[in-house]
């Protein structure tokens, strides 16, 4: 089960840029254009997610360097762009399957267990998202993924009910947004309201 926080999507693409500083099998550049929005996520379930679609564009590339461009768009999608050899229309849906692997262009054995895209999916759906290929052509291939967006709860813009008339307290609380009421306090354990806010004495 995902440990659903906010999670920064440039964080999360910084993290990733490290880790292929430190373990991609071939020369990459990472590209970002994306915004500080929050997706609501398990971080390192994401991480691994980017991680493996990296992979994937390092093992279906026949450039120098593989070349990586992630974006942020509207709705909680996120864009990730290789310059690899690209997937058959055909192929689309296929490639997230358990142990289904593709051939390279020139028809070799590429290596891998066939399990890396099956898991990106599943790690996108685990959070209640997508994944899927957007586009693809020789020159590359992009996929989409969505997220939901991080939102904190929003709070309540009802407003209570008044306490009894009879007290020797003022003070004004504030309901939301939408009105600013005074309200008489009873003043039986004074103590408690100095806790929250300074008492008025009433004229």
């Amino acid at each position: 089960v995902p440990k659903l926080a906010p999670v920064r999507l440039d964080e999360l693409v910084s993290n990733l840029r490290r880790d292929l500083e430190s373990g991609a099998p071939v020369p990459v550049e990472l590209t970002a254009d994306v915004d500080a929005r929050e997706l609501s996520a398990d971080a390192q379930l994401l991480r691994l997610l980017l991680a493996n679609l990296a992979r994937n564009a390092c093992a279906y590339n026949t450039r120098s360097p593989v070349r990586l461009h992630v974006q942020t768009l509207p709705g909680g999608r996120v864009h990730f762009t290789d310059n690899g050899t690209g997937i058959p229309a055909s192929e689309w849906e296929r490639v997230f399957g358990e142990f289904y692997r593709l051939s390279g262009r020139d028809g070799r054995e590429v290596p891998g267990s066939g399990l890396g895209l099956a898991l990106c999916r599943k790690i996108a759906r685990l959070h209640g998202g997508t994944l899927r290929v957007a586009a693809s052509s020789p020159e590359g291939t992009t996929f989409e993924l969505t997220l939901p967006e991080y939102r904190p709860e929003a709070r309540s813009t009802a407003c209570p009910p008044p306490p009894p008339p009879s007290s020797s307290w003022r003070t004004t609380r504030t309901c939301g947004s939408r009105c600013a009421t005074t309200w008489s306090i009873r003043a039986a354990t004074p103590w408690r309201i100095r806790a929250i806010r300074k008492p008025i004495r009433s004229s």
